[in-house]
């Protein structure tokens, strides 16, 4: 009699644990892409950040530059607009997520081993 009662209780467990191991692993999947959209937000958006720098360097070549630059920009989010958000390509999402968690993974790797952000 307990041999019949083993096996769906060892398919319970396992589901069990297949189930938690989803939840902690989409857990850390959300915190690592959360602390790459802040480590991303901080460096793009602090006075001595990416923007800056880029905009002041721009600024000394001359406006043709900045001009320039601003089309490239345009062309480059149109560009990843019509890729990943036109309906066709349903996974685009899941690969902006990917590169958000490796940002928060690469920013997690210089926090612990530097210790600046």
């Amino acid at each position: 009699m307990k041999h019949y009662l083993a096996k769906p209780m060892k398919r319970r467990i396992q589901q069990r644990v297949t189930s938690n191991a989803q939840v902690y692993g989409s857990f850390a999947l959300i915190c690592l892409v959360v602390i790459g959209i802040a480590g991303v937000g901080y460096h793009l958006l602090s006075p001595d950040g990416w923007i800056a720098r880029f905009i002041l360097h721009l600024w000394e070549k001359g406006a043709t530059y900045t001009i320039f630059a601003l089309l490239c920009l345009s062309t480059f989010v149109g560009i990843v607009k019509f890729w990943f958000f036109d309906g066709s390509h349903t996974k685009g999402g899941d690969w902006v997520a990917y590169l958000w968690a490796i940002a928060g993974l690469f920013f997690c790797i210089i926090f612990f081993t530097a210790g600046v952000f």
